[in-house]
């Protein structure tokens, strides 16, 4: 009797927080039989306790609201990145349209030019063959003439009376 406690064998003292013992609740255990006999004859059984110890405390997840506030961040966070994406695919859109919109007006300004230079060039060959067919018409006319005094030159005179009478 040596290690009993006095003031819990006492009743009618109330125990004070130094003397009395801790009670700890049992833990679980099981009996194992693993099939083996002693050398008496009789089975051999030995008191495993049931729960593995652990030496890491276990991890508790987050509760529904916390839950909740993540799947909350998590398409928050999902849709700013489509935005990101959607918001760099409108500025290279943007600079695509302006460079291509830049192309075509200095396409539209040089066939401007190009066409404002092919219609001097056919106002400078309309004034070219109008000269040139005045040209043609001075030519013609003087080659006529040309063709009318060689004619002349080149036909025997027609010989009057007289001469042939007088061979000559």
């Amino acid at each position: 009797m040596d290690n009993v406690d006095i003031a819990a064998s006492k009743s009618s003292l109330s125990p004070s927080q130094d003397t009395q013992r801790r009670v700890t609740a049992p833990s679980p255990r099981r009996v194992e039989r693993p099939g083996a006999v002693d050398p008496n004859g009789e089975p051999v059984v030995e008191l495993v306790s049931g729960a593995p110890s652990r030496s890491e405390p276990k991890v508790v997840g987050p509760g529904r609201k916390e839950r909740a506030y993540m799947d909350k961040i998590h398409d928050l966070e999902h849709q700013a990145s489509l935005n990101e994406q959607a918001l760099e695919n409108a500025s290279l859109i943007e600079r695509g349209s302006s460079n291509l919109m830049d192309r075509m007006e200095r396409q539209l300004e040089s066939s401007d030019e190009a066409l404002e230079r092919e219609r001097a060039a056919s106002r400078r060959v309309c004034v070219m063959l109008g000269s040139l067919q005045r040209e043609n018409e001075v030519i013609r006319e003087q080659l006529n003439a040309a063709h009318a005094q060689l004619a002349q030159l080149e036909a025997p005179k027609p010989k009057g009376l007289l001469r042939r009478l007088l061979g000559g």
